[in-house]
């Protein structure tokens, strides 16, 4: 049998420790990928709740003033004054020809200088 080749290369993680290896494939010092993948997970979840912090905002408003009733009502100008942004929508549904926004569960039903909030059935 021949001799197997020996590959040296920095750890990819950037910690300056070089591995000896006889895989082509291995990029990481042992335990550094583990170490390396959540950090990676945790700045996307990290990035993605300052997007969506507004938006969860908006959401936990709308819930709030929903509370247990199926439909409620308020003015835009109440909905603004409580924190809630009037311009978040999570997506679009068709209810009777007719397309309406909506955040998660929430439809918002849109008319002039009001919101009509409806949960939407399960």
């Amino acid at each position: 049998m021949g001799q197997q080749k020996i590959y040296y290369r920095p750890c990819k993680c950037g910690c300056g420790q070089r591995i000896k290896t006889t895989k082509n494939t291995k990029l990481y010092a042992d335990g550094h990928q583990v170490e390396n993948n959540n950090l990676v997970q945790n700045e996307k979840r990290r990035k993605l709740n300052i997007l969506n912090k507004d938006l969860n905002k908006t959401y936990q408003i709308y819930d709030k003033l929903l509370g247990i009733k199926s439909s409620v009502r308020f003015s835009k100008e109440y909905l603004r004054g409580k924190g809630a942004d009037l311009s978040f929508n999570t997506k679009t549904v068709q209810i009777e020809k007719k397309m309406i926004n909506c955040i998660f569960d929430i439809l918002l039903i849109n008319d002039d200088e009001y919101l009509t909030l409806k949960r939407i059935k399960k």
